[in-house]
C-alpha cells in the first residue's frame, strides 16, 4: 500500500520549474532574437562548451522527459519551432551499447526519441533548475 501511495504521488507531482535558454547553443541572444546559425554538436563537444558557460547559472542538457515536455509547451523557443523544425536535439540521457556510448535525442518536429552515437551531431538546448 505504501509503495502504491508513493507511486501515485510521483505520478501527480508537479515537475520542477526550469529555466530554458531562449536560443540554441552557439547562437547569441540580441534584442530578444536569436542570431547566428544553429550549430550542430557532438555530445562530448556540447558538454565541453556548456562547461565553459557562465558558472553561476549552471546550464545543462535536458533529460528526454524535460525536453519533450518543453517542446510540447507554448514556451518552446521559436528557434526550435522555426528553421530547425526537423532536427535532432541532444539530451543528457546516455547508455552504453557494447563498446559504443549512445545519447538519447528528441526529434524537434515529431517528438520521436532515438539513441544516436555520441559522435553524431545534433542541436543543443540549454536548461537550468
Amino acid at each position: 500500500m505504501l509503495i502504491a501511495l508513493m507511486f501515485s504521488a510521483l505520478l501527480t507531482a508537479t515537475p520542477p520549474k526550469l529555466t530554458w535558454y531562449p536560443c540554441l547553443l552557439g547562437q547569441t541572444l540580441m534584442a530578444n532574437e536569436c542570431t547566428g546559425a544553429a550549430q550542430r554538436w557532438q555530445w562530448n563537444q556540447a558538454k565541453v562548451a556548456i562547461g565553459q558557460l557562465d558558472a553561476e547559472v549552471n546550464w545543462r542538457l535536458p533529460t528526454v522527459q524535460e525536453l519533450k515536455r518543453h517542446l510540447n509547451s507554448n514556451e518552446a523557443p521559436q528557434s526550435i519551432k522555426g528553421p530547425v523544425h526537423s532536427e535532432w536535439l541532444l539530451t543528457s540521457s546516455v547508455m552504453r551499447h557494447g563498446d559504443e556510448l549512445l545519447v538519447a535525442a528528441v526529434h524537434s518536429g515529431s517528438g520521436k526519441v532515438e539513441y544516436l552515437s555520441v559522435r553524431d551531431h545534433g542541436l543543443v538546448v540549454l536548461v537550468h533548475d
